[in-house]
């Protein structure tokens, strides 16, 4: 039976819900990522994409001002750093996300809630600016997906979670099934022009979360939820003397997934680790009787009826 999509659009501040059938026996294989991943100006993504590996994993660089990326699944955060001195601004970019595999059992006619929010601080100092010059726009967004287990990659899940024939010949594409959940929140900060001429420094505290729930409608479920954040300096008045001589967007705060379930629902995980949720038991097979069983069984059936034959 297949799943049956009830949200799977992109929502802003609104928490998606989805309806979902019976599913296959669970997978045997480890289904798990790591993924920070750093830009500097214009160059190539610093990506430190890992699955089934390191279940942490941290990417810095400081050659041009500072910036750094950290993945736990342990405790299910993302923490992003960038910081610059505008003398010969590039522009930094910090990205985090992981990946994981859920198995729930015993949970039928319940839901599964989760959620996935980032914070921090946005501070900086400023110099004069010049009329008809932009002020400096920081963004900052999160963004979280889940799938039924097997169906996409920490490499194409965003794709599938819009279009099931993204990046492919549509003639060619084999569909397959879009996002059960896909929440995103951006937000921006804008440096106030009007206080430029009064003020040397600014600061913002910056937040946005996604939330989502799964009605589960059988007592084994799996799924695959994937999570990603990236924070920026989207325009800049460059320059010691004419706007933003120095910014810094500090979400070491941690991006944090959060997850309920009813009680006495089992939740386990293919890393082992994520949330401190365990790797889930083995599924007993239905009970087969065996041969020595059945021969018994047979000569019970056989002996019943000599007996009633010796009486008639």
């Amino acid at each position: 039976m297949e799943r049956i999509k009830l949200a799977a659009t992109i929502f802003i501040g609104i928490g998606g819900f989805a309806s979902v059938a019976v599913t296959a026996n669970p997978l045997p294989n480890p289904s798990y990522y790591v993924r920070p991943a750093l830009r500097v100006g214009g160059g190539e993504l610093i990506d430190g994409y890992e699955a089934n590996g390191a279940k942490s994993k941290v990417l810095s660089q400081a050659v041009t001002g500072t910036s750094r990326s950290q993945v736990n699944l342990s405790d299910g955060t993302v923490k992003m750093y960038v910081e610059e001195t505008l003398n010969a601004p590039v522009g930094l970019q910090a990205f985090g996300g992981f990946g994981e595999r859920i198995d729930i059992r015993n949970g039928a006619g319940t839901v599964w809630d989760f959620g996935f929010g980032i914070e921090g601080d946005i501070f900086g100092d400023l110099g004069f600016v010049a009329p008809g010059q932009q002020p400096a726009t920081f963004v900052y967004n999160v963004g979280l997906v889940v799938h039924q287990a097997g169906v996409a990659t920490g490499q194409d899940f965003l794709g599938l979670a819009n279009d099931p024939c993204w990046g492919q010949d549509p003639l060619a594409c084999n569909p397959v099934p879009a996002a059960l959940v896909n929440e995103f929140a951006q937000g921006v900060y804008t440096v106030p022009a009007e206080e430029f001429p009064n003020i040397e420094n600014f600061y913002q505290y910056a937040s946005e979360s996604v939330f989502g729930s799964i009605e589960l409608l059988s007592n084994i479920e799996q799924f695959d939820i994937f999570t990603y954040t990236n924070i920026f300096l989207a325009f800049d008045t460059t320059g010691p003397e004419s706007g933003l001589t120095r910014y810094t967007m500090d979400f070491e705060h941690t991006a944090t997934f959060s997850q309920t379930v009813a009680p006495g629902v089992e939740i386990y995980s293919s890393s082992g680790e994520f949330l401190g949720l365990g790797k889930a038991p083995p599924i007993d097979p239905p009970a087969v009787p065996v041969p020595a069983t059945l021969a018994l069984f047979s000569l019970g059936l056989f002996g019943l009826g000599w007996s009633r034959r010796k009486k008639v």
